[in-house]
């Protein structure tokens, strides 16, 4: 055989050698840099993997972003670092990552790192501690602070708006009436993109309405007027019995002063504006009847000629309660007895 003739058995191409990190990330190439950082994480070289993973995920890789904040929260080596993970998590949610909006908020939850993001979003160390340790008026003023900032929403989840969230339950929780309501419409300024740039929550109104009645029940009027309003919308429940009892409760709260100054002319515009449905054919317990027709006494008593007539109706129809035509009568009668000093009805 001559001899330059060329090897069965081997090649004159050399080996394509596989590129470097430093080529990689000279290049841009995360993609790569992410699979070859996944590979070395399940080889458990955690140190070459974290390098890796933040090599990509610097270049803007989001599925680097979310799993080198996953090293630094499960504390794997090389170390356990909530914080960076948050501040990873978030430049992810920026890139609309569904993934990384839900371990954010898990984080958030636990307090994961909650102390170092207060921190960077310059939160004072005073106001920081207190909400920390529980103070449901700090936690208030905390969730203030976020729920009075957005940046890029994810699908109505921004990371000041899961924050502000957070906060305000955190005082919610603890019976803050200001933060239960504040909470409400942070759910309804989602919805209605003032905000987060047009996003909404998936709960929306209907969840709004039930945590606006945590207050109301709790006797927060303001609660039991913006209760009342989203009852007479279909986004929400479309129940004008609900929404009824709500507005009377706030009339009878300002008529005697009850958690809210006393402010006669107020109490009558809103007893007013609760047109009076059929008790019995609305989804209103035994217990809300009865609080319905104390309430319409105590506007009788006080000289509204359309709270009598309710009454009339009322006791005379056997709405809601048993017929008891004596106490419709005694109702008529006043009311004939009594000059007309408001148009309620």
């Amino acid at each position: 055989m001559p001899d330059n003739m060329p090897d069965d058995e081997g090649s004159n191409e050399a080996d394509v050698a596989e590129p470097t990190t430093l080529e990689l990330l000279e290049q841009g190439r995360h993609v790569e840099l992410f699979d070859r950082g996944l590979r070395c994480q399940n080889e458990g070289k955690y140190e070459e993997a974290a390098r890796l993973l933040r090599c990509a995920a610097d270049l803007g890789n989001t599925r680097a972003m979310i799993a080198f904040a996953q090293i630094c929260r499960s504390g794997s080596k090389p170390r356990r670092d909530a914080a960076e993970a948050l501040r990873m998590l978030r430049r992810a949610m920026e890139n609309d990552d569904w993934n990384a909006k839900e371990l954010f908020e898990d984080m958030y939850w636990r307090l994961e790192g909650v102390r170092h993001d207060l921190q960077n979003d310059g939160v004072n160390d005073g106001l920081a501690n207190a909400a920390l340790s529980g103070d449901p008026t700090a936690a208030l003023e905390v969730g203030r602070l976020y729920a009075s900032t957005s940046i890029r929403s994810v699908e109505g989840h921004s990371v000041d708006g899961i924050r502000a969230r957070h906060w305000l339950s955190k005082a919610s929780e603890a019976e803050n009436d200001q933060a239960t309501f504040e909470l409400a419409k942070l759910h309804l300024d989602f919805c209605a993109g003032k905000s987060l740039n047009g996003g909404c929550l998936a709960s929306g109104p209907s969840t709004a309405v039930s945590i606006f009645v945590q207050a109301a029940e709790r006797g927060h009027v303001p609660s039991m007027i913006e209760a009342a309003r989203l009852f007479r919308t279909k986004d929400a429940a479309d129940n004008e019995a609900a929404a009824y009892y709500w507005l009377a409760r706030a009339g009878v709260a300002y008529l005697e002063g009850n958690g809210i100054e006393q402010n006669e002319s107020k109490a009558i515009w809103l007893y007013s504006s609760a047109s009076s449905p059929l008790l019995s054919e609305g989804d209103l317990n035994a217990t809300k009847i009865s609080e319905l027709i104390d309430i319409h006494r105590k506007f009788a008593d006080a000289g509204e000629t359309g709270a009598m007539l309710d009454l009339a109706r009322i006791f005379g129809d056997g709405d809601g309660v048993e017929v008891d035509s004596a106490e419709s009568d005694r109702w008529l009668e006043k009311h004939h007895s009594t000059s007309p000093r408001r148009s309620i009805h």
